[in-house]
C-alpha cells in the first residue's frame, strides 16, 4: 500500500504546479504575474484564432496562468479598493472645506442682508432651485424684514395712501413683487386694526357707520348710484360695515342702534 503521506505532497506539488511559480510567487513578483497574463491572454487568443481547442484547453487547465491572473485580478482590485478609499477622503475633505466657506459666505450675507434698503432686500430672487449662501440668508430674514417693513408703512402712511400706492405702482409686471405685496399686506393688517378698533368702541362705529349710512341714502335719493357705492368703499365707511357685520348688522338697509 503507498504511503499516504506521500500521496498528499504529490497532489499538494501538483496543485500548487511545478516549480516554486504558485500564487504566492506571483502574488509577491508582479511583474511576472503581469508578464505571464500577457502572455497567458496572447497564447489563448491565438488558439481561439486557430480553432486550436487542444491548445485551448491546455492553456486554461495551466496553473500558472491561473495563478498570474488571480494575483493580478487581486492586485488591481487592491489598488481600485485604495483609489476609492482616497477619493472618499479628498471628497471628505473638499466637502468640509465647502461647508465651511458656505457658512463665512452665509453668515457675511446675513450682515450685509440686515444693512441693505428693503426695496433692494425684497428684490432678491431665490427658489427651492438656488440653495446658495445668500439666499439661506434672504430666507433667515425675511419675515424679520418684512415684519419691520409692514410695522413701518402702517406708522407712516395712512390706509388711503398705502391704497393709492399699491394702485398707482402695483400693476403689470409689479403686480405681484416683493415690494407691492409687503403694501397689501400693511393695508390688510392696518384695516384689521381698524375694524377691531370700531368693534371695541361701539359708540364710534354706530357713529360712523350712520353718517356714512345718512350720505350713501342722500347719494341714493338722488339717483347718484356710482357715487353711493363708491362712497361706502371708502376706507372709512369700509371699516365701519365690516365691524357692523360682527354685529350682526349687514349692508346699508338700517341704521345701528345701541
Amino acid at each position: 500500500m503507498k504511503n499516504p503521506i506521500f500521496i498528499s505532497i504529490v497532489l499538494m506539488f501538483l496543485l500548487t504546479g511545478c516549480g516554486d511559480k504558485d500564487k504566492a510567487y506571483y502574488q509577491s513578483n508582479l511583474d511576472d504575474a503581469e508578464h505571464k497574463s500577457i502572455e497567458c491572454q496572447k497564447s489563448m487568443e491565438e488558439a481561439f484564432k486557430d480553432k486550436d481547442e487542444g491548445k485551448l484547453k491546455s492553456i486554461s487547465e495551466d496553473l500558472e496562468c491561473g495563478f498570474a491572473s488571480e494575483a493580478m485580478f487581486e492586485h488591481k482590485r487592491k489598488i481600485a479598493k485604495i483609489e476609492r478609499e482616497l477619493k472618499a477622503k479628498e471628497a471628505k475633505a473638499q466637502a468640509k472645506i465647502k461647508k465651511a466657506e458656505f457658512e463665512a459666505e452665509y453668515k457675511k450675507q446675513i450682515v450685509e442682508l440686515k444693512n441693505v434698503s428693503y426695496s433692494e432686500f425684497i428684490s432678491i430672487k431665490c427658489t427651492a432651485f438656488r440653495p446658495d449662501a445668500k439666499c439661506k440668508a434672504f430666507n433667515e430674514l425675511k419675515k424679520e424684514r418684512e415684519k419691520s417693513e409692514v410695522e413701518s408703512i402702517s406708522s407712516k402712511l395712512s390706509f388711503e395712501d398705502i391704497e393709492s400706492k399699491i394702485a398707482n405702482e402695483c400693476s403689470g409686471s409689479n403686480a405681484f413683487n416683493g415690494l407691492c405685496n409687503t403694501h397689501r399686506i400693511a393695508l390688510r393688517i392696518k384695516s384689521e386694526k381698524e375694524v377691531e378698533g370700531l368693534v371695541q368702541n361701539k359708540d364710534k362705529l354706530v357713529k360712523v357707520f350712520n353718517q356714512c349710512l345718512a350720505e350713501y341714502n342722500k347719494l341714493r335719493d338722488l339717483k347718484k348710484y356710482n357715487e353711493s357705492v363708491g362712497y361706502v368703499n371708502k376706507s372709512r365707511c369700509k371699516f365701519a360695515s365690516q365691524a357692523a357685520k360682527k354685529l350682526g348688522v349687514y349692508g346699508w338697509s338700517r341704521p345701528i342702534k345701541l
